[in-house]
């Protein structure tokens, strides 16, 4: 659950869960005009599949100060093959003789992992005519994907747009470009290319 007020970034987490542990490192920002202090923790420390560390586990941020959190997932020996979630609270502490005077808030996020070697595979395809870019993908990868799209202008890739996706999941969208893009490739968030193929007009515009 999401109340206002939290600022937190990057807002999304997924990545591979490695032996050794995975780590992320967030920055949470007091957007407004009071101090404020937050506490940060799992809602399991330690759950059947991994031990999830935080730290520090508490701030205190002057207004419009910012800080960063740092988080490390290590997965447990008896960890399967698969996706994984685990929640993370990140709440304002409100003493008490504010309690009347201050609007609590608590952000709820899901740390998502997978661990194993999950194949990935995206279906894609596109259709260009002109300025005209018509684009559909489905994931039909053993695991959720966060993928980013670029096109080749030139002798430059720029960035398109980006998706995360389900197993399973299909997705449209319709864009605007450059009639002179050259090239597609798709990324997923490690900066691995998935897909990269040539683009050509079905009909000169």
């Amino acid at each position: 659950y999401i109340y206002p007020y939290i600022n937190i970034y990057p807002s999304f987490f997924f990545k591979e869960l490695k032996k050794e542990g995975t780590d992320e490192r967030f920055t949470l920002t007091n957007r407004s005009d009071k101090p404020v202090r937050y506490r940060i923790y799992p809602e399991k420390a330690s759950t059947d599949d991994a031990v999830i560390e935080v730290y520090p586990r508490s701030i205190s941020l002057e207004p419009y100060q910012h800080k960063d959190i740092k988080i490390l997932i290590t997965p447990k020996s008896t960890l399967k093959k698969g996706t994984y979630s685990f929640p993370l609270v990140v709440k304002e502490v409100i003493a008490n003789r504010e309690v009347k005077k201050r609007t609590y808030t608590q952000l709820r996020m899901n740390l998502l992992g997978y661990y194993g070697d999950l194949k990935v595979k995206v279906k894609t395809r596109y259709r260009k005519i002109g300025e005209n870019f018509d684009l559909d993908l489905k994931n039909l990868s053993e695991r959720i994907g966060v993928f980013s799209i670029y096109l080749l202008k030139g002798k430059e890739w720029e960035f398109l747009d980006s998706v995360i996706l389900k197993e399973n999941e299909s997705w449209k969208k319709e864009y605007k470009v450059a009639k002179d893009v050259k090239r597609i490739k798709i990324e997923e968030n490690d900066g691995k290319i998935y897909f990269e193929s040539e683009v050509k007009d079905d009909k000169k515009s």
